[in-house]
């Protein structure tokens, strides 16, 4: 089911973008990004993250 990430889905969200970002080769995030910046790019911004 696809559904609206909630605030509780993060843990699960950042496990595999911290990787991501740190491996600097696919965002131009950087690479020493913190979990809280993380948050607010996925989970604050007027955008809407889902999860399946």
């Amino acid at each position: 089911m696809i559904r609206e990430a909630r605030t509780e889905d993060f843990d699960n969200i950042w496990i595999f973008f911290k990787d991501i970002a740190q491996a600097g080769e696919t965002y131009s995030y950087d690479r020493n990004l913190s979990k809280d910046e993380a948050f607010q790019i996925w989970m604050t911004l007027p955008i809407k993250t889902f999860v399946f």
